[in-house]
């Protein structure tokens, strides 16, 4: 059985041995000094008698241990179920040949990555371990007021009448809200006063009346994420209509003043009441839509382009127009964020960039009606060739490249770049497509969402230590390798963290050719490629860049390095679900 102990203060020694075991992990190694000590402080003890199990293969792992004393074995398990012994490893100092092979800690991907274990751990004799999990380890990588406003944050965004701020404004106005708690029968405002606040339930339940002679009537009742007075955001020193009453024991209330939201966001009056809409050149998409009187029965699905864990793509026509049809399973994603991606996308006109040409909606899904790309996906001709020329990929990364620059001169963070999310068009260039993971961001402002491609995120995501553009540059230094190696220069988050100078190239790269990869993937955001004083004019002057001709890539007159053979437009063979 395995003892748990809580944790509690530890012996100096005990504290020492810890830090420096901790220092020793590669994967830790980023960690500040403090963050070091935080993780000390709440480590526990756990006391594991001789042949127990510390670690199961494919259990779900949310803890690192630190083994101090006892000895260990480290197993798997075969493909006819019989156990195999890989190692046995003893603590540190135990046995001065075994610890300079091996470390003292273990475990260590489950505090950055939900995974499963990859072997068992058994304890050979009686063993002392600490442990820390995944959940301590991101509080202390969050700082305590950053959650505070990230709950806040993500509270706000449920709020149906805010779903038209982006996410920088959400975050805004979520730093100056402050909470109040109102007794049973207290009253929150009374009708007939003036008021300059808006309120948000957060807990509880509240009764709204409005006077009728001299009686007061029962109107309404509201529950969490109800909220009034946001008549006070449209006008300063509003008449309150009616009064709202606290009726359980406690009604928490998130609360927020005009002049505070003013301040930040402008004139509520612009934002609202009217809700934004998507544009079809100079023609509303809702305007469209009402003028064809349109519904998604008009649109006759062809073929199936593709099929994920959302829904699917179908290749779609309504006359003589041909859509990629993306189906959104309502029960997979929310309003706000296909609400969130339709808002991005909309005001997207690029080259590189898959265009959102409608969206509409029925009971079950979300549609989002695409220019089709019949190429197919980059990754598709990367498997058929296995790797590709770096004339090829240079072609590629700048489609790529060209891409995120027109996203980031719009405060758009994209977060999922990689080869399936780039799309071939008729003429061979590749397009970027998904917005699914992309956010508004401000400059220097930090976003704290663990998300991505694993292969493709960068060590301030697995870390939590909060990101920003720079995830972008990171990840197109990883497309490059990709393109150019036939697979990703990393496999586990460990790898992540230890950098792109430790990867090989299996596959012959030019000197530029690697330049530019490990340029763009520094393992310090500040210093990667892309985000120095210059910007992306860094990009187009790099050395690997020096003969390539930005311009005609921009007027679409390079000849691509490959072009699809389409016999018309509904042709899809560069497509597997079909």
């Amino acid at each position: 059985m395995v003892v748990y102990n809580p944790a509690s203060e530890k012996k100096k020694s005990e504290s020492v041995f810890l830090l420096g075991e901790l220092k020793k992990c590669d994967l830790l190694r980023p960690l500040t000094d403090d963050q070091f000590d935080e993780m000390v402080a709440v480590a526990k003890r756990q006391e594991i008698k001789k042949t127990e199990f510390i670690i199961k293969e494919d259990e779900d792992g949310k803890e690192i241990f630190v083994l101090e004393n006892g000895r260990i074995e480290v197993s798997y398990y075969d493909e006819d179920g019989t156990r195999k012994k890989l190692k046995e490893i003893d603590a540190p100092g135990a046995d001065e040949f075994s610890f300079a092979f091996a470390r003292s800690t273990f475990g260590e991907i489950a505090l950055v990555f939900e995974t499963t274990r990859t072997a068992n751990i058994i304890a050979v004799s009686d063993c002392t371990c600490w442990t820390v999990n995944r959940d301590e380890f991101a509080a202390i990588m969050t700082n305590s007021n950053k959650q505070i406003y990230i709950d806040r944050s993500t509270f706000l965004r449920k709020i149906e009448f805010l779903n038209h701020l982006s996410d920088y404004e959400v975050a805004k106005i979520a730093h100056v809200a402050w909470d109040e708690s109102y007794k049973k029968g207290e009253f929150i405002v009374k009708e007939k006063e003036q008021g300059d606040t808006f309120y948000i339930i957060k807990k509880g339940i509240c009764n709204v009346y409005q006077k009728s002679g001299k009686e007061q009537i029962l109107i309404n009742q509201m529950n969490v994420f109800d909220h009034f007075g946001e008549k006070a955001l449209r006008q300063a020193n509003e008449t309150r209509t009616a009064s709202v009453q606290a009726v359980e024991s406690v009604v928490e209330l998130l609360v927020f003043h005009r002049d505070d939201v003013f301040r930040l966001i402008g004139d509520i009056n612009d934002i609202y009441p009217e809700r934004p809409v998507e544009r079809i050149g100079n023609t509303t998409l809702q305007d469209y839509v009402q003028e064809e009187k349109l519904s998604i029965k008009d649109f006759k699905e062809l073929k199936t382009l593709g099929i994920g864990g959302f829904g699917r793509v179908v290749l779609t026509q309504h006359q003589a127009k041909f859509f990629a049809q993306k189906q959104l399973l309502k029960e997979k994603v929310s309003d706000a964020e296909i609400d969130l991606e339709k808002r991005i996308m909309k005001n997207i006109k690029s080259s590189f960039i898959v265009e959102l040409i409608h969206a509409l909606s029925d009971r079950d899904y979300h549609y989002l009606l695409m220019e089709p790309c019949m190429g197919g996906e980059l990754m598709a001709l990367l498997q058929t060739k296995k790797h590709l020329p770096e004339s090829w990929a240079r072609f590629y990364g700048a489609c790529t490249i060209k891409a995120i620059q027109f996203l980031h001169e719009r405060k758009i963070v994209y977060r999922d770049i990689k080869p399936e999310n780039l799309l071939l068009d008729s003429k061979g260039y590749a397009k970027l497509t998904d917005f699914g993971l992309a956010r508004i961001t401000e400059p220097g402002e930090k976003r704290w969402t663990v998300c991505g491609t694993p292969e493709y995120m960068a060590p301030e995501l697995f870390l939590k230590s909060g990101h920003d553009f720079s995830v972008d540059y990171w990840a197109i230094g990883v497309l490059l390798y990709e393109l150019c190696q036939g697979e990703p220069p990393f496999n586990d988050p460990k790898e992540v963290i230890k950098g792109i100078k430790h990867a090989k190239f299996p596959v012959r790269i030019t000197p530029g050719g690697k330049s530019i990869i490990q340029s763009f993937a520094k393992q310090q955001a500040s210093l990667r490629l892309g985000n120095l004083k210059n910007g992306f004019e860094d990009v187009f002057k790099h050395c690997w860049y020096s003969s390539f001709s930005w311009d005609k890539l921009n007027s679409r007159t390079m000849t691509a390095p490959w072009r699809p053979t389409l016999d018309h437009e509904t042709d899809t063979r560069y497509f597997s679900s079909q």
